[in-house]
């Protein structure tokens, strides 16, 4: 699938919204991950203002529903545990990881894997 606007990145996120509990988001920079997370959250009815890339914070909670990880930053496995990461997983309803690490870890129901790539001004979209 081929997006060519962040609204449209926006919209595919709003579309996933419910339909899966987690969400694994793989992408460059700048692909548009955080867009997505944004459509996701107001999917679920959150306000999409209220969501910020969690790139410095490791993880932002949105509502009481949704977990917003980023594991950019993450070096080591055990990371994982000591900012509690895998506890908070296993708390909310919706999560939503942006440059997922050991996704071993994540069960297979309700979760989804999605690859997105830039192109020139568009972003190709590969949802396992």
């Amino acid at each position: 699938m081929i997006i060519s606007t962040p609204e449209a990145m926006f919209d595919l996120g709003s579309e996933v919204a419910g339909k899966h509990s987690l969400i694994l988001l793989r992408g460059e920079l700048g692909a548009g991950k955080t867009t997505f997370s944004k459509g996701f959250a107001k999917g679920l009815g959150i306000d999409p203002d209220l969501v910020h890339s969690p790139t410095f914070t490791y993880m932002n909670i949105y509502e009481e529903k949704m977990l917003h990880i980023d594991m950019y930053r993450l070096e080591h496995p055990q990371d994982l545990l000591q900012k509690g990461i895998l506890d908070a997983i296993d708390e909310y309803e919706y999560v939503v990881i942006e440059r997922p690490k050991r996704t071993e870890q994540y069960a297979d129901g309700g979760r989804k894997d999605i690859l997105i790539e830039k192109k020139d001004d568009a972003r190709s979209i590969t949802i396992v």
